[in-house]
């Protein structure tokens, strides 16, 4: 850099200063080992101008100043093996380009393309700047009083230059190694998920069944004692009381089922076995803890089985001709009995809209509807029953027959909506005892003197119809309990009453003689009713070719028979309950057992001979809880 030198007294140009600094301090900074870019990067340092010789290079890639001036175009595209036309050197245009930019001192980014030793375009990335120093001038060269002026004057233009894969280069390297993390938590991750679900499912798993599993078995426990299976007898499949399992409040609810269950059997024991008056007191104990739990199924479980209890107590003082029994009086059982199975159907009716509401057609809502309607044809038997002993008769007879209306269009809706849905209601078990009870039932209504408006006819068909199917099953669920002789004795027995209540006495004969000759053992009330057939119609005229010995031996037998019958209602009334050795029992349970043991040494054996009668006709359903 130079400067004039004037006199400043007669303004003559004396000679030029020329000011020179020392450039081995830049390229000692500008050099690979201060400045790395890397093997892909490069610098450019040019002048402004070009010198006397035409070369503006400083420092370029290949370039050494022992090389001569050159201009840096040149410099840059000597390092190409191919000589550099429009179209092999498509990049020269953007060098020469961004160079002209150096020169007039821009600051900027660029990028342009090269080729690689191997004739490969590559895409370089340049940015660059100038280079200035501050330079003073003065105003005026004769006054140097006025001042100087500062300016700043370009010496050279920098540039940093890279191809686009060496600045990726390290950014690959980050996003390899990223992306190596990253996998690796996805990997942890996942596992630390996959263990906490296991974790959780294991916990809420035992949680879950340390809930489910002794409500499962409570299930299963109110299950067996709903199919009525006493424990004794099924200990097989029966669930046991342990009291070790499940928390205090499931174990506490097991123990008072056990102790309910047992008191409710001891109260159908008693009252099968003809103890009136000590099922009724353990009924009525029920029926109060009920009514403080509001437990709204139990009450009318409870009532409509004080209900057919009060129909039992009627029909005893009917049979003995006494006053009272357990200290009412018929007015007063029949006032009771139509309180207790009002309120019982008003509880079915509640239970069965509910669950209809609800649920419509389903499997409940069915089951709920033949409860209600066996509770209408229990009312109904009570109704036609009593009437004669209620100050209208005429309500009560009307009532009754509108209830078995009701009965039979439930029969016959039950069936259909359960065909409908692919579902049975009923099991063939308990559609062969609802129609037995209903045959039981209508035929008792025929001894008392009504029409026989009922179609027993079609239901004993029915029934008979269901035991020969049965016998085609595999898995015999009807024959359980009773074999299918036993089964097939229930129906003949119910078809003789009918024959002989229809005057039919041969056909009646006909039944029971089969019975007598080709089963080899017979039902008691079967048999009872069988030599009843064969004695009618032996003293019938249609009969009159037998002598009056073979008649006195009919009737002898039929006398000792009834004998026979009568001590084996004397065993039944003294069964008594006793409480195993460490059970848990109640007091309720403890004074329940306490009156039956009394009444029943004590109780008349006359009166529970023929309570027991009235107690086992099976023209009223009992429910259990």
């Amino acid at each position: 850099m130079s400067s004039p030198l004037i006199d400043p007294q007669n303004q003559r140009h004396v000679g030029q200063a020329l000011i020179d600094f020392r450039s081995t301090d830049v390229f000692e900074a500008l050099n690979v080992h201060n400045t790395p870019l890397g093997k892909d990067g490069f610098i450019l340092l040019i002048t402004p101008q070009q010198d006397v010789l035409g070369g503006d290079t400083v420092i370029a890639p290949g370039y050494s100043l022992d090389m001569g001036p050159q201009t840096v175009v040149d410099v840059i595209f000597s390092l190409n093996s191919l000589t550099c036309t429009e179209t092999l050197c498509p990049g020269k245009e953007d060098v020469e380009k961004t160079i002209s930019k150096m020169k007039q001192g821009g600051a900027e980014t660029c990028s342009f393309l090269l080729s690689d030793h191997e004739d490969n375009p590559v895409r370089i990335h340049a940015v660059f700047a100038p280079v200035k120093v501050k330079a003073v001038s003065g105003f005026d060269s004769s006054d140097f009083f006025r001042g100087v002026n500062s300016t700043d004057r370009m010496i050279y233009s920098l540039a940093f230059a890279k191809s686009e894969a060496g600045i990726l280069a390290p950014f690959q390297a980050i996003e390899d190694d990223v992306s190596r993390q990253t996998s690796i938590a996805i990997i942890v991750l996942c596992l630390a998920i996959a263990l906490s679900t296991l974790a959780v499912v294991y916990l809420s798993n035992t949680f879950a069944a340390s809930i489910t599993m002794p409500m499962l078995h409570l299930l299963g426990l109110i299950r067996h004692i709903n199919r009525g299976l006493v424990e004794s007898e099924v200990t097989s499949t029966a669930p046991e009381i342990d009291r070790e399992f499940g928390c205090r409040e499931v174990r506490q609810i097991s123990t008072t089922m056990e102790v309910l269950y047992k008191v409710v059997r001891d109260a159908n024991i008693a009252f099968f076995a003809g103890n009136i008056e000590t099922a009724f007191a353990v009924l009525i104990d029920s029926a109060r803890l009920f009514e403080r739990l509001g437990n709204d199924k139990a009450i009318g479980v409870s009532h409509n089985n004080l209900g057919n209890m009060m129909l039992t107590m009627y029909r005893t003082l009917e049979a003995t001709g006494d006053n009272k029994i357990c200290g009412f009086t018929k007015i007063e059982i029949v006032q009771k009995g139509v309180g207790y199975f009002h309120r019982a159907i008003k509880l079915g009716e509640s239970a069965y809209d509910e669950f209809y509401n609800a649920e419509g057609w389903s499997p409940s809502c069915l089951e709920f509807m033949q409860h209600l309607s066996n509770r209408y044809f229990n009312r109904a038997m009570f109704l036609l029953t009593v009437k004669d002993c209620y100050s209208a008769p005429s309500e009560l007879e009307e009532l009754g027959c509108r209830d078995l209306q009701i009965v039979r269009d439930m029969d016959v809706e039950i069936a259909d909506e359960g065909t409908q849905v692919g579902w049975n209601v009923r099991t063939v078990e308990q559609l062969f005892d609802v129609k037995l009870s209903r045959v039981k039932g209508h035929l008792q209504l025929l001894e008392m003197g009504y029409p026989d408006d009922w179609d027993v006819d079609e239901l004993l068909e029915d029934l008979f119809e269901i035991v020969k199917q049965e016998l085609k099953n595999e898995n015999l669920v009807l024959f359980d309990e009773l074999s299918s002789v036993g089964r097939m004795q229930q129906v003949e027995c119910e078809l003789i009453k009918y024959m002989l209540l229809k005057a039919d006495l041969k056909t009646g004969a006909k039944v029971a003689i089969r019975m007598l000759v080709e089963d080899e053992y017979t039902l008691p009330e079967a048999h009872t009713e069988a030599v009843d057939a064969l004695l009618a119609f032996c003293r019938s005229k249609d009969c009159s070719f037998l002598d009056s010995d073979v008649e006195h031996k009919l009737s002898t037998y039929l006398v000792w028979f009834a004998a026979v019958d009568v001590e084996n209602d004397t065993r039944t009334s003294s069964i008594s309950v006793e409480s195993k050795k460490g059970d848990n029992m109640s007091e309720v349970f403890r004074m329940s057992t306490a009156k039956l043991t009394t009444n029943s040494k004590n109780g008349d054996q006359d009166s529970l001979h023929m309570s027991r009668r009235q107690s086992n006709r099976g023209d009223f359903t009992v429910e259990i809880f």
